[in-house]
């Protein structure tokens, strides 16, 4: 009788060891996070060990709010400027004009009214309307769900475009001045009237000292272009370079 009970105590208890196996082994599991794979000789990570990778830190962007902030200042007080002065010059004509009986006066006085119309509508201008730069700086701040990377990605090709079309107006004005002193200097070589030839030479002169300038200096968004590119930072972060022929010391047409 008791070695009959005896034998039914020791099958309870491996039941309850066979029982209590794979109840330790999900606890174990719970406690130490997701398996790595299914199946016999798999690993089990713990959740520390993965680890999101960060954002590489802003360089581009807070560079291209920077340059759109200061082009806003500027143009806030050009554009008061333009408004004060024209304002003042309007004080001036209107009386004046209405005050002369002189028609060369009166002329000069009507001239000095469209002008400074002109001014006051440029300078509103340049206060109530905001440049590419801000425009596309509030486009990238509206945008939550861009991410870091994108965009500086966004910022440098936004620059790199604006640093194209200076470039291509710039060579148009090369053109364009260089044409003009050719044919300046070609009339003023088959005119027979000298004060004439010495007045084309003149213009044709003045034409050459133009396409010279825009020839040798930068627009301001190429110069802010490579302005960042010389300190390193675009080609680390972008993996982008200069690019394109190389004339003389360092310039590039």
């Amino acid at each position: 009788m008791k070695t009959g009970t005896f034998h039914r105590a020791l099958v309870v208890l491996l039941a309850g060891l066979v029982l209590a196996a794979p109840l330790a082994e999900a606890a174990s599991a719970r406690r130490l996070g997701p398996r790595t794979g299914t199946g016999v000789g798999k690993k089990i990570l713990p959740l520390s060990t993965v680890q999101p990778h960060p954002e590489p830190s802003p360089v581009y962007f807070p560079i291209l709010r920077e340059k759109a902030r200061k082009i806003e200042d500027r143009n806030l007080n050009e554009g008061w400027a333009y408004v004060i002065s024209g304002g003042i010059a309007l004080a001036v004509s209107i009386p004046g004009y209405y005050l002369s009986e002189d028609v060369f006066a009166r002329s000069v006085y009507s001239l000095g009214e469209t002008l400074a119309v002109g001014a006051v509508g440029y300078g509103a201008y340049l206060i109530l309307v905001s440049d590419d730069y801000a425009r596309f700086v509030r486009i990238l701040e509206s945008s939550p769900s861009l991410s870091i990377a994108e965009k500086e990605k966004l910022s440098y090709e936004f620059l790199n475009e604006n640093a194209k079309r200076a470039k291509a107006l710039r060579k148009i004005r090369v053109i364009s001045h260089g044409l003009t002193a050719g044919l300046n200097f070609l009339n003023g070589a088959t005119s027979d009237n000298r004060e004439l030839r010495t007045a084309l030479y003149f213009i044709g002169a003045i034409n050459v000292l133009a396409a010279g300038s825009f020839l040798l200096k930068e627009s301001e968004e190429e110069a802010f272009l490579d302005e960042i590119r010389s300190k390193g930072k675009v080609e680390a972060v972008l993996g982008v370079g200069r690019s394109g022929p190389l004339l003389g010391l360092q310039y590039r047409f």
